[in-house]
């Protein structure tokens, strides 16, 4: 089996990748998302891998890019049995056909939104490579920022998503894939609680067909917990006491149908 690890940026990626190593499954150290055309070096990503003749297929998240889909495919049959990716990507009628070809279960993990935006903010003032880096240094202050993030944005090439947009898109995998919350695989030392911790791991282990064991499942629970160097704090709350009373609620107006969908209160 091969597997995608697969997530709206600041959603939880690592930790999910973290429980698939617990799992046994090797990282393949391949990431599906909008720097394999963009960021660093990106005129000869472009050029070798976006602009050569032939079909595209659009890979990443904030800002969605068309790849070449034989390129795509040929770097993804690297992939060794028993191996994951990690990913930033929305879906795609088209991208999942590919992973599917290719024999690919995707597995994915969401966030709450009130959370994402906050976290999403941070780690794009903290990566100077970010693509987006730039343009969130040149606003006033943080809150201008998360409006950034919420609100998306273009500027030149240049163009974020909005949160809605980000959200709405990507669960169209929700029937897709195997989906899990971030808040409830991040466990007591995140916030959460050690039997949703325990539950998730468990259901996502019968999805996978491992079907662990009670002794297995409470093993990899206690060891769990994000780690990776975009990693800040793990708190499923910390955003009460980030966002302003009016941010919230516009996320909320905004993103009410995904929470609700979600069970997000």
């Amino acid at each position: 089996m091969r597997l995608i690890a697969n997530s709206i940026p600041k959603s939880g990626t690592h930790l999910l990748m973290e429980l698939l190593a617990a799992f046994g499954f090797r990282n393949s150290k391949f990431w599906i998302g909008a720097d394999l055309v963009n960021g660093r070096f990106g005129l000869a990503k472009k050029i070798i891998r976006s602009r050569m003749p032939g079909d595209k297929i659009l890979i990443g998240c904030d800002t969605p890019t068309p790849i070449n889909r034989v390129w795509l495919e040929n770097r993804l049959n690297q992939t060794a049995l028993g191996s994951f990716s990690g990913a930033h990507c929305l879906y795609s009628d088209d991208l999942h056909a590919m992973f599917n070809n290719l024999q690919f279960r995707v597995t994915c993990v969401v966030r709450d939104p009130r959370a994402i935006a906050v976290s999403h903010m941070h780690h794009i003032m903290n990566q100077r490579s970010h693509l987006l880096h730039n343009p969130f240094k040149q606003a006033k202050s943080d809150i201008e920022r998360i409006h950034m993030s919420i609100d998306g944005f273009q500027t030149g090439e240049i163009t974020l998503r909005s949160l809605k947009d980000r959200y709405g898109n990507f669960l169209g995998w929700k029937d897709k894939a195997s989906i899990i919350r971030y808040e409830d695989l991040v466990g007591p030392k995140g916030g959460g609680t050690a039997e949703k911790q325990h539950d998730t791991i468990s259901r996502l282990s019968t999805d996978l067909g491992l079907n662990y064991d009670e002794f297995t499942i409470q093993t990899i629970s206690e060891s769990l917990f994000g780690t990776g160097r975009t990693f800040r704090n793990g708190d499923i709350y910390g955003w009460k006491n980030e966002l302003p009373k009016d941010i919230i609620l516009k996320i909320e107006n905004q993103c009410g149908v995904f929470l609700h969908e979600l069970g997000y209160s």
